[in-house]
């Protein structure tokens, strides 16, 4: 097949870093372990958590094709130019080794296609017929949108670097971010998303995670009468002579080792709130004050949104159920720590590599998400746990806090001692980022009830869900859960339908009603710092059931003991306001559930 090139001659153009870039001289960047001509590039840890073989990059191609082999050292050292200013110019300036790594990947893959595929012989003869059958390729591969982003923007990246690298596109492939996302979206697949943690479902497992932990000293007592069979006997008779005085098989002590890390993991991701890498990479000077003294922060670094190469020291609460945590996993490991003189906390259990004498200490992302899994089989869920599952639930918490009670009340689900201990999930800052997200959940699972009549919501919203109801009830005799949640899903997604609770009710609101809401200060949109009780109660957004009588009858009773001990008549009519208010929406509240 003939792509149209003119033949040409490939000048390969001599390529040297530069200088101020480079750590520890010659041609080598400081993220790199060996040289930038090596044809297998190792890059140096940097977040830590990840297995060697993820930092290691074969420029090797993947495809044999004999008559295009010698077009492949341009394509190779251009690719390795795309990475090193990837990683180097202002584009990259928060980009980790671990993202590199993927990155060069990508880079490879992309090169060798253009080579061996399109037959490119440069990069500067690309046209915009090989943009578009690139394009078709990834079409081809039914490939989730993100991932076809990540691509895309590589392709992009030719023309945006071309005068850093020397050469590139000769045209610019998109002209916007915006023209990139919409051809992503038009030819990948719809991405899939964290599965989420719900409040129940959080505290069941917590609560799991916990009681596995009540029984930690009993298998730590088995576990070092096992190490200590290992570290005098040879491995093949350890375990006949471990079962003739325990009376139980190497392999069940194994499993509840590994359920006891897997469940202290648990306790520390859902505890502390933090990243992957930042507990992961956890020094054993990070949690020593913990552990030998009155302490009461586990010490950390944050890479993700540190903004610096050298990350930001993070200081979490610990309370009593943490460091319980932190100590099944420092007596499970410390054979480990002590024969690989490792300064890292977290590494493999000490019978863990028997099978490979060259296997890393480090607790890698393979082996936690490996615990993980052990702990989720054993306690009989079928989703798979990870990390990030842990943060994306610490948002429905917040957004969910008065669906399980308030602030005070959390802590004390939580096993807080003080809410000072639960201000860290509130002030995190992934809270505001999923909050969006955790609101829509919160307004699907409230409209479902109330529009399946489970859940009766009142006050000035309740109108259109009465009215919503008998659209539904219009088109069926039964309400079913299928046709409910078909109906919702249009509503929250099409309709941008979103829920923001309170302790007195919620607030349903989309960008239509913005500007009924009567706490809205520029007539478009709410404002939650000048809403009240006066105001919500008369609002047409404001919803209140069943959940809120509590609330409504303290702040009833509130007003009338204001009224009772005044004196003053300005504050006797406001209190008598008050009393007047919330027993208008307890009444309403009543009528509803007798209706």
């Amino acid at each position: 097949m003939t792509y149209g090139y003119q033949k040409e001659t490939i000048k390969q153009k001599s390529f040297s870093p530069k200088s101020e870039a480079i750590g520890g001289g010659g041609s080598r960047p400081w993220w790199l372990v060996n040289d930038f001509e090596s044809d297998a590039w190792i890059l140096k840890e940097f977040l830590g958590g990840e297995h060697r073989s993820r930092m290691k990059i074969n420029w090797s191609p993947m495809t044999l094709n004999s008559n295009l082999i010698n077009n492949w050292d341009y394509w190779k050292n251009y690719g390795k130019k795309l990475a090193y200013w990837l990683m180097e110019s202002d584009f990259g300036a928060s980009l980790k080794t671990s993202s590199l790594a993927v990155k060069c990947r990508e880079i490879r893959a992309l090169c060798e296609w253009l080579c061996f595929e399109r037959k490119a012989p440069s990069v500067s003869a690309i046209t915009k017929a090989d943009v578009e059958a690139f394009k078709a390729y990834l079409a081809s591969l039914s490939l989730k949108t993100n991932t076809i982003i990540s691509k895309l923007v590589l392709v992009k990246s030719m023309r945006t670097l071309h005068e850093l690298v020397g050469e590139g596109l000769a045209f610019d492939p998109f002209q916007s971010a915006k023209s990139l996302t919409r051809t992503a979206k038009k030819i990948g697949q719809p991405n899939g998303r964290t599965p989420t943690i719900y409040p129940e479902e959080f505290f069941y497992i917590l609560n799991e995670a916990l009681a596995v932990l009540r029984h930690k000293d009993e298998v730590l007592e088995r576990v070092n009468k096992y190490v200590e069979l290992r570290s005098c006997r040879k491995v093949g008779k350890v375990s006949r002579v471990y079962r003739r005085l325990t009376g139980e098989s190497s392999a069940t002590l194994i499993s509840d080792a590994r359920l006891l890390y897997g469940a202290s993991l648990v306790v520390l991701f859902a505890l502390l709130g933090e990243r992957k890498h930042e507990l992961v990479n956890k020094t054993i000077d990070d949690v020593s004050l913990l552990l030998n003294s009155s302490s009461k922060e586990v010490h950390g670094v944050v890479h993700k949104t540190s903004g610096t190469l050298t990350g930001r020291v993070t200081q979490r609460a610990a309370i009593d159920e943490v460091r319980v945590a932190f100590e099944a996993i420092d007596e499970l490991t410390k054979k480990t720590r002590l024969t690989s003189n490792s300064k890292l906390f977290f590494v493999s259990l000490p019978f863990a590599n028997s099978a490979n004498k060259n296997s890393e200490e480090a607790l890698v992302t393979r082996r936690l998400y490996n615990l993980l899994d052990h702990f989720s089989a054993s306690i009989g869920i079928d989703s798979k746990l990870r990390p990030h599952m842990f943060r994306r639930a610490f948002s429905l918490l917040w957004a969910w806090r008065y669906e399980i009670g308030d602030l005070t009340l959390l802590s004390q689900l939580l096993y807080h001692n003080d809410e000072i201990f639960t201000k860290h999930y509130t002030e995190d800052e992934d809270v505001w980022r999923f909050l969006p997200e955790a609101e829509q959940s919160l307004m699907h699972e409230v409209l479902a009830k109330a529009l399946m009549g489970v859940r009766e919501v009142s006050g000035g919203f309740g109108a259109a869900i009465k009215r919503y109801r008998r659209m539904l009830l219009s088109k069926t005799t039964v309400l079913s859960p299928e046709r409910v949640e078909h109906f919702v899903k249009l509503l929250v997604e099409r309709g941008g339908y979103r829920l923001v609770a309170n302790p007195d009710g919620y607030c349903f609101i989309n960008a239509a009603r913005g500007h009924k809401a009567k706490c809205s200060t520029d007539g478009v949109r709410p404002n939650y710092a000048h809403r009240n009780e006066k105001l919500c109660s008369n609002c047409p957004c404001f919803g209140v059931d069943e959940t809120r009588v509590d609330y409504w009858e303290k702040r009833r009773d509130a007003h009338q003991r204001v009224l009772d001990s005044t004196s003053v008549e300005m504050l006797a009519t406001a209190a008598k306001e008050g009393v007047a208010r919330a027993e208008k929406v307890l009444l309403q509240i009543k009528v509803v559930q007798v209706d």
